[in-house]
Parts: structure tokens; sequence; C-alpha cells
């Protein structure tokens, strides 16, 4: 008479990256299982819900700025203008056409609207940039959660045992 145990070659235990309820479990114990296979689906009505807030969000973003671009290019025709009716006023005031009041006023305007233009660019810069950057980030970040909800089998083999039900 000859005693032993068998033992398997590979023994693995699966976790899940995602938590949540198992909306699908394919696999029983005494199932043969490939590498990729899929083992479990867990429910992702949340991160689906989530994942529709983030995508609207980066639409608002993206609609920032776009106006923010806008907002760009409206003051860059008033800083164009101011500097057009500067540097006409300046020619004036050098031939003594138009008294020192013209003068402050038109270079007033020219650096009230260089102000406006660099206020334009900042705000584009701001919500362009980074804002839209984070916004996007989110929506990938929910998309790998979102795909975490796939468990797949990383090897080929013999399922021994199951901890997990549907609901569970």
């Amino acid at each position: 008479i000859l005693s032993g145990v068998l033992a398997p070659n590979k023994s693995l235990n699966i976790y899940p990256k995602l938590s949540g309820q198992a909306k699908s479990v394919r696999v029983d114990i005494g199932d043969t299982v490939r590498q990729g296979q899929l083992l479990v689906e867990i429910d992702t009505k949340e991160l689906n819900a989530q994942l529709a807030v983030a995508e609207a969000a980066a639409a608002t973003v993206r609609d920032q700025a776009a106006q923010a671009r806008l907002g760009i290019e409206s003051a860059k025709l008033n800083l164009d203008l101011a500097q057009k009716n500067y540097d006409r006023t300046k020619s004036l005031f050098e031939s003594k056409a138009v008294p020192q009041s013209n003068m402050d006023d038109a270079q007033t305007k020219l650096d009230l609207a260089k102000t406006a233009f660099n206020n334009a660019q900042q705000q584009y810069q701001t919500v362009g940039g980074s804002g839209l950057a984070q916004a996007e980030a989110q929506i990938n970040l929910i998309r790998v959660q979102i795909s975490n909800s796939l468990i797949t089998s990383p090897i080929d083999g013999t399922v021994t045992n199951r901890n997990i039900n549907v609901g569970a």
C-alpha cells in the first residue's frame, strides 16, 4: 500500500482589485479554466454613474476652455485697438494737437486692455490646462476601476475553491 497527498503544481488565490457585489460568477469548483478566462464580474452601476458625472464635468470644462479662448481673442482685439488709439494719441500729443488728459486717457485704456488680455490668458491656462487635465484624469481613473470589475484567470488550471456568490 502506498499513501500520499496530491498537491497542485501551482496554487493561486485570486482577489479583486475592486470591491463590490458580484454580478456574475462564471466558474464553479472543479471547472477547468484558461488564462484570461472571465471568472467573476463585479457590478459597476455606481461606477458607470460616476463616469457619466465625470464626463459631464469634463464637457463643462471643455466648454469653459472654449469660452476662455474666445475671451483671449476678444481681449486681444481690444488690446490691439487700445494700442492703435494710444499710438495715434501719442503722435497727436507730441505734435501738441491734443491735451495731456487725452494722452492719460489713452494710456489708461491701454493698461486696462493689457490687464484684461493677461487675465484672459491666465483663465484659459487654468481652465484649459490643469482643469481639463484633472477632469480627464478623473475619467481615466473611473474607467480603470470599471475595467477592474472583470476578474480573469491569470493561469490555466482547475478551480479548487470558490468563496464568492452572485450578490455577495
